[in-house]
């Protein structure tokens, strides 16, 4: 929880300094946590009383609903609709009939992802996702965009237009130097605005003692 505190911090004084609203979240590979970040990162900010939206775009391996106790379908008894975010790019429902409230969270909603696409680059590299992320801008304090890991996909690297600010999380048991310097390298090519970064499952023992 502390760990998130300071993640929050860091991320309202960025915003703060450079206008940042729409972040980007990511990783090299798979397994490395972003999605609990983006989780975390949206239960913080909204305990501290900023309006956030998540949007799920990782059209490839959705996993975000569960962490906020939406079911698979998106449906619930404070959420009977199970529409996403590709419904709303194919032009089957609206933003406002998609969006959905996060239980216990009255700050946070999430724009599921929605059904299963078979071209989730072309669909995110749309017109209709730019127009969706500026239509969500004055709604929220924050947005958040869960995205497919950069390497492998180009779903990231399409999205970093549409972000002020992209946060790249690693995994300090799994991920390489070199994996991370070569998804670093490619946001940068596509002027990805690189804030920061999240390790996770890093050795607290490893650090020196907090006073010492």
């Amino acid at each position: 929880s502390e760990a998130y505190r300071t993640l929050r911090t860091g991320v309202l004084y960025a915003a703060s300094r450079d206008h940042i609203k729409t972040i980007l979240v990511t990783s090299s590979e798979l397994a490395e946590g972003k999605t609990t970040t983006v989780a975390n990162l949206a239960a913080v900010l909204g305990k501290a009383g900023k309006r956030v939206i998540v949007i799920v775009a990782d059209l490839r391996r959705p996993r975000l609903e569960r962490f906020f106790g939406i079911t698979a379908d998106g449906a619930s008894a404070e959420n009977p609709s199970p529409l996403g975010l590709t419904n709303v790019l194919a032009g089957e429902a609206s933003v406002e009939e998609a969006l959905v409230a996060v239980p216990n969270m009255p700050h946070v909603r999430v724009l599921r992802s929605g059904p299963m696409a078979g071209n989730p680059a072309e669909l995110l590299e749309s017109n209709s996702m730019r127009n969706i992320v500026t239509q969500l801008r004055d709604q929220a304090d924050f947005i958040l965009i869960d995205a497919a890991p950069v390497l492998g996909v180009s779903d990231a690297l399409v999205l970093c237009r549409l972000a002020d600010a992209v946060l790249l999380v690693a995994d300090a048991g799994r991920t390489r130097r070199t994996t991370v310097s070569r998804a670093r390298e490619q946001l940068v090519q596509v002027s990805g605005n690189l804030i920061g970064s999240v390790l996770n499952n890093s050795d607290a023992k490893r650090e020196e003692a907090y006073g010492e």
